[in-house]
């Protein structure tokens, strides 16, 4: 338990966890300005998941190390 006034806590968050040295640094960014368009189609219909599906492609997350 933590006395004091609750607007005066600070929780500190930094990104250097998601960089960690995993072997990524030769992967270069998707492009994907091609999809763009139909990616803004689908979200403007309603259809978010569609929009979505757009950049993934059914891939999974890659966190990656720039130099």
């Amino acid at each position: 338990m933590l006395h004091g006034a609750p607007q005066l806590g600070k929780v500190v968050l930094n990104h250097h966890r998601f960089v960690l040295p995993n072997g990524t640094r030769h992967l270069e960014p998707p492009v994907l300005s091609d999809r763009l368009e139909s990616a803004r189609d689908r979200a403007l219909a309603g259809d978010f998941w569609g929009a979505d599906g757009e950049f993934t492609d059914g891939g999974s997350l890659r966190c990656t190390q720039r130099p």
